[in-house]
Order: structure tokens, then sequence, then C-alpha cells
């Protein structure tokens, strides 16, 4: 509509121009014109910012609801409003850290290449999301990220306590210095995963992949390893000593002098060899 009226009060003015220096103008035609056009385009200028302000006001409350939808716990609403905020280029890690996500049902979302650091997740559902190369940092914590994309991802010096990880995929994430605590990662790929430094209390590591994985001077206590793969990983370092490895695979997996093994695990037969 504004832009309307200014095209119009642009054409009235034009003629106005025309008739006050063309040969058969007349003042009256002339003052109409003139005084006529300049109306119509300071309403058209009115009609322009009115409506601008209220677009911006309608964004407002549509991000803001997209925001409250993304929080809640309906999975269905989540997805949609995390989907229409990528799509207005309205998602990124300054919004996220603005999101209050405990307890949230994100699960399927695609929340790759976010920054999370510090968020409190408790609680939170992520089961199958796409999580590639998001820093996760000093937050995860009683979340459910079973079967999530977690590659590239990072959780160094992290409290993980109490998370279900089971069939996710781990591959060349980062956890440096971090603290697992009964958690469950079961039937997941950590194929050249960066563990070193961390200490695993507990956890359930059963059937899953460790090849190439750093575990240099990482502990693991009390922790299931059993029928888990670790080819070529590095374990130099590692306390093991209270690990279960029953049916695990060492082939290549290298070991030194402050690597501490279970008293009855025998390491010569495991195929694991000395650095």
């Amino acid at each position: 509509m504004g832009y309307a009226l200014f095209v119009v009060g642009s054409c009235v003015l034009s003629l106005g121009y025309f008739h006050l220096y063309g040969r058969t103008a007349k003042y009256v035609v002339q003052d109409f014109y003139a005084n006529f056009g300049a109306e119509l385009i300071s309403i058209a200028i009115t009609v322009l910012i009115v409506d601008s302000l209220a677009k911006r006001r309608e964004e407002r409350e549509l991000r803001a609801q997209l925001i409250q939808d993304m929080e809640g716990q309906s999975n269905q609403f989540s997805l949609r409003a995390l989907a229409m905020l990528r799509a207005k280029g309205w998602l990124s890690s300054k919004l996220v850290s603005t999101l209050e996500l405990s307890r949230s049902n994100l699960s399927g979302a695609d929340l790759s290449n976010l920054e999370m650091k510090g968020k409190y997740l408790a609680g939170i559902i992520l089961r199958g999301a796409n999580l590639e190369k998001t820093d996760f940092r000093d937050c995860v914590k009683y979340a459910h990220l079973s079967g999530a994309n977690l590659s590239l991802s990072r959780l160094d010096n992290s409290a993980v306590e109490s998370v279900q990880l089971h069939h996710s995929d781990l591959r060349k994430s980062t956890c440096i210095k971090t603290s697992l605590k009964n958690t469950n990662i079961s039937y997941s790929d950590l194929s050249e995963a960066n563990l070193s430094h961390s200490h695993f209390y507990k956890c359930d590591m059963s059937n899953s992949v460790l090849r190439s994985a750093n575990l240099k001077n990482a502990i693991l206590s009390e922790t299931n390893l059993s029928a888990s793969k670790l080819n070529n990983a590095s374990l130099e370092g590692a306390d093991l000593s209270t690990a279960n490895l029953q049916d695990a695979m060492f082939p290549f997996a290298r070991y030194d002098e402050k690597t501490r093994w279970p008293r009855e695990f025998n390491v010569t037969e495991s195929g694991a060899i000395r650095a």
C-alpha cells in the first residue's frame, strides 16, 4: 500500500511539474498537482514507516514464539521451530546461549556446528540428533543422547553423568580431561576419538568400537569394555586395572610400562604391543 501511494504521488507531482512549466499551465492546476502530489508522498512515507515497524514487531513476536516452542517438551513443535529459526537465519550459537534447553525434546534435531559450551542440559533429549562439530564442553549431565551423531563434537573438560549415549556416533570427538560417570556408551563408534586424561567410572562401553582412539593416561574405573574393539588404540599410561575386558580386542593397541591391566589379563595374548 505504501509503495503504491508513493508511485501515485510521484506521478501526480511530475504532472504538476509539467503543467507548471508547460505552455498550457494554469495556476490552479499547478497548485493542485504540486500540493496533492506532495501530500501523497508524505502519506506514502508514513505508511512505509508504519509497515516496517509492524513487520519488525511481527518478526520479534514470531522469533519469541519459535524460541518458546524450541524450549518446550513437544518434539514436533521443537523441530518445527528449529527449522524455521534456521530458515530465517536466526539460529546461531549466540541465540542458543540464551535458550533454556533443559528437559527439551530435540530428538532428530540438526544442531551441528553450534556452540553450547556451559549450557545446562540436564534432562535434555537428543536421540538421533545431529550434533556434528558441536561444542558441549561443561554442560552434559543426565541427558538422553542415544543414537546421536556426535562426530567431531567437543566434550572436553565436561562432567558427563548418567547420560545415555548408546548406539551413538562419536568418531573423532574430543573428550580430553572429561569425567564420565554411570554413562552408557555401549554399541557406539569412538574411532579416532581423543579420550586422553579422562576418567570413566562405572561406564558401559561394551561392544563399542575404539579403533585408533586416544586413551593415553585415561582411567577406566569399573568400566565395562567387554567385546569392544580397541585396534590400534593408544593406551600409554591408561589404568584398566578394574575394567571388564572380557572378549575385548586389542590388536596393535599400544601400551607402556605405566599402563595398568587387570590382574588376570594376559597382555601377550591380547595382541597389544609395547610402545
